[in-house]
């Protein structure tokens, strides 16, 4: 069977059952059909790039964010799945990832001759990690690949936050080995594993860390517990290079009375407690 005669389907069911996900990719021999399927490299317009670049002017940086060769992936099969085929079937993985490296590669070297992006937001590290892949196997499915990416960035005097979600602790060197200019998000337990101070340990002075307010803490908490929890990172945060950050969204379509008054609450106390 050639890719003409093959066809990938995703749809979400709902019944008694609960919700079930059927996920595009549920066979590992489905992925080598997929790099049957000639690829078209993307050329996109950058002319609205460039207006918003003109209005944002000299208060902040653009930033780009369109991910790592584990993002596709991950987005084309249920987690289960990919824990499960990282360890069944890991060279079809990796034969996978190398082809996306090579596309994801030549993608962002369009963009940064294109002098699209100041700063490149990589996303897809965290699939590479525990809980769902074993740390020992992260160099091999995440820091080489990443680190090519940053390693090209830094190339055109551009710079890279690599993000990471979860269980970062037992990763550390595979971070290190990055190389990135900024690490976003470290997370204490019991959210994760690592404090701003064991990071500070393994990757230095010069890495920017950036974090590392829950999102959740956003929402629920007090303004005075904003207030407290923004004091210890920047406290922590101070050892070197730190951004204070929270460590995602907002993604709901709107925000609540409270998450408002949070956020505005995070924003005081950083520039409060921000000033050393």
């Amino acid at each position: 069977m050639s890719y003409k005669d093959f066809s990938l389907t995703r749809y979400t069911s709902f019944g008694s059952g609960g919700t079930k996900t059927k996920f595009f990719v549920d066979e590992i021999e489905q992925l080598d059909k997929i790099l049957e399927i000639p690829y078209v490299p993307p050329t996109p317009d950058f002319s609205s790039y460039f207006i918003e670049k003109d209005e944002l002017g000299n208060k902040g940086l653009m930033m780009i964010d369109i991910g790592d060769p584990l993002l596709p992936l991950y987005g084309i099969m249920c987690a289960e799945d990919f824990s499960i085929f990282s360890l069944t079937d890991y060279d079809k993985i990796l034969e996978f990832t190398d082809e996306m490296y090579k596309r994801v590669y030549s993608y962002y070297k369009y963009l940064l001759d294109n002098d699209v992006g100041e700063v490149f937001f990589i996303v897809g590290a965290e699939f590479a990690g525990p809980p769902l892949v074993s740390p020992m196997k992260f160099k091999e499915m995440s820091s080489r690949y990443v680190k090519g990416l940053c390693d090209l960035i830094r190339s055109y005097g551009k710079h890279s936050i690599v993000h990471y979600h979860g269980q970062l602790f037992q990763i550390l060197d595979g971070m290190k080995d990055i190389g990135m200019d900024g690490l976003h998000t470290i997370e204490a337990p019991p959210i994760g594993d690592c404090t701003i101070s064991q990071a500070r340990d393994v990757l230095g002075k010069d890495t920017i860390l950036i974090g590392n307010i829950q999102y959740d803490d956003l929402a629920r908490l007090s303004v005075d517990e904003i207030d407290e929890l923004v004091r210890l990172a920047i406290a922590e945060g101070r050892s070197g290079k730190f951004i204070l950050s929270p460590s995602a969204g907002p993604y709901e379509t709107s925000l609540t009375d409270k998450q408002v008054e949070n956020y505005l609450a995070f924003i005081h106390a950083g520039v409060k407690y921000g000033k050393y």
